[in-house]
C-alpha cells in the first residue's frame, strides 16, 4: 500500500491536485488556473498541494496524472504527428476513402498519405482476400521521410487481426523498427470508419503523450517526488506510462470520467447522476454500479466520428449562475433513460453549485460532498486500472463459449498491462449484443476487467 498518493488533473481552464494518505484521507488539496505554459501550471499546482500539513513530498510513492492535452492537441491541431493511413479492405471498403469525413484542416495537419489495399476478413474470421503486400510496400515507399507514425486498419480486424499484424511487420521492415504503428484492433470496436479514425488519432497523439510524460517527470524530480506514475483513461480507469505510450488516444475524455468516479467516492453513491459545476455550466455524467456509464454511440471529436470508450456526458448551461428550469428538466429526463435513480451528486462550490443542489433536492436526493471541487483529482487517485476486449462470433453455444473465454482472457491481460494487480484484477462487466443486418446473425461480446493498481 503506498504511503501518500498524488492526483493531478490538468484541465482546459484549471488544474487541481490532492494528496491522500493510506487511510484515504485528503491531506492536501489545490486548485489553480491553467495558462498557456502547461509546465508552469503544473509546477504551481504541485507547489500549492505540497504545502499541505503533513505532506512530505518524499513520502509520495504514487502519482496519477489526468490531462486535457490530447483533446487540446486535436482541437487546436498542435503537436500532432504526421500519419500514414493504411486501410486493408479493398474492394469492399472503397466507397468512403480513409479520412474522407475529417475536417479538411485537421486532415491536412495529420495525413502523410492514405491508401486502401486488398485484404481483410469477414465477420466470422474468414479472409476476404489475401493481404496485398506489394501494394503495402509500394505505399510505404511513397510516405518514407514524411510519415512520423503509421495507422493500420483492416476489415473486421477485432475478429481476425492477422492482416494488421502482417502489415505492421512490413512497416518495420520498410520504415525501420523505431517507426510507431497504431493497430485498430487494439483500440476500437467493430465499426470500420470509427475504428479507423480512432487508430489514426492514436497514431497522431504519440508525441503528445511523450511530451506530457517528460513534463511530469521534470516537474516531480526537483520536488523530490519519486513516485510511480500513472495516466488517466477516458473510461475512468488509469494506465501505466508504457500503456499510455501505446494508446495515447485513451487519454481523451479522462476529465469527466475522473469527476464521475471521484464524485462517487466522495459521496458514497453507487448509482446516480453527477453534476461537475464550472463557471459557465455543469458537465453531467451517469454513475452506474460505481463506474461511469459509457456511451454506446460513436463520439464526435473535433468533427471526427470515433468509437472510443468514453462516458455518456450531457451539458447544462449555467449562464451567469442562473439555472434554466426547462433546460434542467430536459437534462434530467435524458439522464433518467440511462440512470433512473434520483440521486444527484453536485461537485463544486459557489453560488451556482448551491443553487443547482437546491433545485435538485426538489426532485430527489442531492448530495454536495466535501472536496467536490477537486473531485477529478480524487477520482484519479482512487481509480483502478482497466482493460477491455470485444469479439464477434456466430450465435451458437460452442462458438459463444470459446469466444467469451478468449475475450475474458484478453480483457484481464489488457488490465494487467495497464497496471492492475494480477492477484486483484476481476471481470466487472460482460455485454452480449445480437448484431442485425448480417447473414446468420452473430453476437458481439464485450468484456471489461478492472483491478487495484499493482
Amino acid at each position: 500500500m503506498p504511503d501518500l498518493r498524488l492526483g493531478v488533473d490538468l484541465g482546459e481552464t484549471h488544474a487541481e491536485a490532492v494528496v491522500l494518505d493510506d487511510s484515504d484521507r485528503v491531506l492536501a488539496r489545490a486548485r489553480t488556473p491553467v495558462g498557456e505554459n502547461v509546465e508552469a501550471s503544473l509546477r504551481a499546482t504541485l507547489d500549492a498541494v505540497s504545502d499541505g500539513e503533513g505532506v512530505d513530498p518524499r513520502r509520495i510513492t504514487r502519482a496519477v496524472l489526468g490531462s486535457a492535452a490530447a483533446l487540446e492537441a486535436v482541437e487546436r491541431r498542435r503537436g500532432l504527428r504526421r500519419v500514414a493511413v493504411l486501410r486493408i479492405g479493398a474492394p469492399l471498403t472503397l466507397a468512403i476513402p480513409p479520412l474522407a469525413t475529417w475536417p479538411a484542416a485537421l486532415r491536412g495537419a495529420v495525413s502523410a498519405g492514405e491508401v486502401v489495399v486488398s485484404g481483410g476478413a469477414e465477420y466470422d474470421g474468414r479472409m476476404v482476400l489475401p493481404l496485398d503486400e506489394v501494394a503495402v510496400t509500394r505505399f510505404l515507399a511513397t510516405v518514407a521521410g514524411a510519415a512520423e507514425s503509421v495507422a493500420v486498419t483492416s476489415l473486421f480486424s477485432p475478429i481476425s487481426p492477422e492482416h494488421e499484424l502482417a502489415a505492421a511487420e512490413l512497416v518495420r521492415r520498410e520504415l525501420g523498427g523505431s517507426m510507431r504503428v497504431s493497430l485498430s484492433h487494439e483500440i476500437g470496436t467493430m465499426g470500420l470508419l470509427e475504428r479507423e479514425n480512432a487508430s489514426v488519432l492514436n497514431a497522431a497523439l504519440f508525441g503528445v503523450v511523450e511530451g506530457l510524460l517528460e513534463t511530469m517527470r521534470q516537474t516531480l524530480e526537483p520536488r523530490h517526488i519519486d513516485a510511480e506514475l500513472f495516466i488517466a483513461k477516458g473510461d475512468g480507469t488509469v494506465m501505466t506510462p508504457e500503456h499510455s505510450l501505446r494508446f495515447p488516444v485513451h487519454m481523451l475524455g479522462s476529465g469527466p470520467a475522473s469527476a464521475i468516479r471521484g464524485g462517487a467516492w466522495l459521496s458514497g453513491a453507487v448509482d446516480g447522476v453527477t453534476f461537475d459545476v464550472a463557471a459557465r455550466g455543469a458537465t453531467v455524467g451517469m454513475l452506474v454500479n460505481g463506474r461511469p456509464h459509457e456511451r454506446t454511440a460513436p463520439i464526435d471529436l473535433a468533427g471526427i466520428g470515433a468509437n472510443l470508450r468514453l462516458p455518456e456526458i450531457l451539458t447544462l448551461a449555467l449562464g451567469g449562475g442562473a439555472i434554466d428550469e426547462r433546460a434542467l428538466t430536459a437534462t434530467l429526463e435524458i439522464a433518467a433513460r440511462v440512470q433512473p435513480v434520483a440521486t444527484y451528486v453536485v461537485l463544486g462550490h459557489g453560488a451556482a453549485a448551491r443553487e443547482l443542489a437546491g433545485r435538485l433536492a426538489r426532485v430527489g436526493e442531492a448530495i454536495v460532498p466535501g472536496d467536490g471541487e477537486v473531485a477529478r483529482a480524487v477520482g484519479l487517485v482512487i481509480a483502478p486500472a482497466g482493460g477491455r476486449a470485444d469479439r464477434i462470433c456466430v450465435n451458437r453455444e460452442s462458438a459463444r463459449a470459446t469466444t467469451l473465454q478468449a475475450a475474458r482472457a484478453d480483457a484481464l491481460a489488457h488490465a494487467i498491462h495497464a497496471g492492475a494487480d494480477p492477484d486483484g484484477v476481476r471481470i466487472v462487466e460482460i455485454e452480449e449484443v445480437p448484431l442485425s443486418g448480417l447473414l446468420d446473425p452473430p453476437i458481439r461480446i464485450a468484456v471489461r476487467a478492472a483491478g487495484p493498481l499493482a
